[in-house]
């Protein structure tokens, strides 16, 4: 029995799945790869990183939606940094869009494929310098902001004043205190 009060049914594997739902529309893909961040987050916290993906990631099936879930993970002595399941995740996300080719380091993105905003994170995680794929907590934001941007459902208000949305949750800036000076330039 599982958390969430149901027993998920687990898919074969995942090269499976890919292939039974390859192309997935870009919210359900920047999901999907968002949740499978997290648990790599977590992973990664411990210092263990997922080997190898094709047979250490599966697939439940929970209400209908694919949840990514990790079932093996490499020894210690395999820690990376976790860059190998950065760079993994960014080709299962391609995979799952069903993009059959990547556009070559500089080129133009594709007129007719994913959303530029979900593209740039797929190119950041495939990055050929390893110490620019991001970690996978930052990742998992990532994602999320891009699922929610392309949902229409942005989880940050809009900076327009005069925006109405902004204005039925986000206080009025009178009522945030100004910063302490003692804070002033603390990123410098």
């Amino acid at each position: 029995m599982s958390i969430l009060g149901c027993e998920p049914d687990v898919t074969d594997d995942l090269q499976r799945f890919v292939l039974d739902s390859a192309p997935m529309p870009p919210p359900e893909t920047a999901g999907f790869g968002a949740v499978l961040a997290e648990h790599l987050a977590w992973h990664h916290a411990d210092g263990r990183r997922v080997g190898p993906f094709d047979t250490g990631v599966r697939v439940n099936d929970v209400d209908g939606h694919a949840v990514p879930v990790i079932v093996a993970t490499a020894p210690p002595e395999a820690w990376d940094g976790g860059v190998g399941d950065i760079q993994a995740v960014g080709e299962l996300l391609v995979a799952l869009l069903g993009v059959s080719t990547l556009p070559a380091r500089g080129d133009d993105l594709p007129v007719d494929g994913p959303p530029d905003t979900l593209w740039s994170v797929v190119l950041g995680c495939l990055d050929i310098d390893p110490g620019w794929r991001p970690a996978a907590a930052v990742l998992a934001r990532q994602l999320r902001e891009v699922r929610h941007d392309l949902l229409d459902d942005a989880p940050f208000p809009s900076a327009d004043p005069d925006d109405d949305r902004r204005r039925s949750w986000w206080p009025s800036s009178s009522r945030w205190p100004s910063p302490s000076p003692q804070w002033e330039g603390w990123w410098r």
